[in-house]
């Protein structure tokens, strides 16, 4: 592995001004080196997009990876070896493992889970902990999925930015995953496949009409709602949403705009009631 990182660096053509240096050490001890050193010259770390892909689950734990990332201007990118991670659950002898990647015991939790449950409170179990130790504003998700339906990571991303996590979601949803993997997340109880031009948006669409249904709103708010409370990317999928409810009369614009159909900011739209007098839902 060492090797094929070397002739990838070599193919690498950086700037005269950037040097690629290569250490073999484990992530505990790189990053335990690099915080003593800023520790002896006073200072703070650069703006940082911290990759922690470890194989496995081991020698990553989570206060480490907290200090390392502790400046404003650093965010993270952690791969979440679920699959290892369920399969060694319930061993005792990885406990402590577990408990440093997590920060807490509370994963014990999930050994009295299975399935889809089991999955989901360890993937939102680290992500709170992003959250709430690492101090990230904004923490997505991104799963890792064989053909065979299998979940083998999560991909966690962390940021205290608004623009860095749109830039984020502007770039995963470009990546087109290896042969045999594909990039999903779970929203309102449906599958989302990243990748394609035959995404299904029918999540978002309910989605934007519970969020805003009987109020007035710009689409600017809309946009943040969809950045940051959904997996879709708010730009990407405007007209797919947006387009289709007003030609179907189930949002009216409020402001004038140059030509129909098109959302500048500054747009301001009406949404209808998602229910009819009747009390079944008008709005699908």
């Amino acid at each position: 592995m060492r090797e094929e990182v070397r002739k990838t660096l070599a193919r690498f053509q950086s700037p005269g001004n950037v040097r690629v240096l290569t250490r073999k050490l484990t992530f505990d001890d790189g990053a335990s080196e690099i915080l003593e050193a800023l520790h002896r010259q006073k200072a703070d770390l650069a703006p940082t997009l911290a990759f922690i892909d470890p194989f496995g689950f081991t020698d990553t734990p989570l206060d480490l990876t907290c200090r390392l990332t502790n400046f404003a201007s650093c965010e993270v990118l952690f791969t979440f070896m679920f699959d290892h991670i369920n399969r060694f659950l319930e061993k005792e002898t990885v406990a402590n493992h577990l408990q440093s990647l997590f920060g807490t015991d509370g994963f014990q939790i999930a050994t009295s889970k299975t399935g889809h449950e089991r999955k989901q409170y360890l993937r939102d179990l680290f992500r709170d902990q992003l959250k709430k130790e690492c101090g990230f504003k904004y923490v997505t998700s991104f799963e890792m999925v064989n053909l065979q339906g299998n979940s083998v990571y999560f991909l966690f991303h962390g940021t205290r930015s608004h623009k860095g996590l749109e830039v984020m979601k502007n770039a995963l949803w470009k990546i087109d995953p290896a042969g045999g993997f594909r990039f999903q997340d779970r929203f309102a109880g449906q599958e989302v496949l990243f990748g394609g031009d035959t995404v299904d948006v029918s999540p978002l669409r309910r989605a934007i009409l519970e969020r805003f249904s009987g109020v007035d709103v710009d689409v600017k708010t809309i946009a943040k709602f969809v950045l940051i409370e959904t997996p879709y990317n708010a730009n990407q999928w405007k007209y797919k949403v947006l387009r289709p409810l007003e030609e179907e009369g189930l949002v009216s614009a409020l402001t004038p705009r140059s030509r129909r159909f098109s959302y500048p900011n500054g747009t301001k739209l009406r949404f209808g009631s998602l229910r009819s007098p009747a009390g079944n839902d008008s709005l699908q």
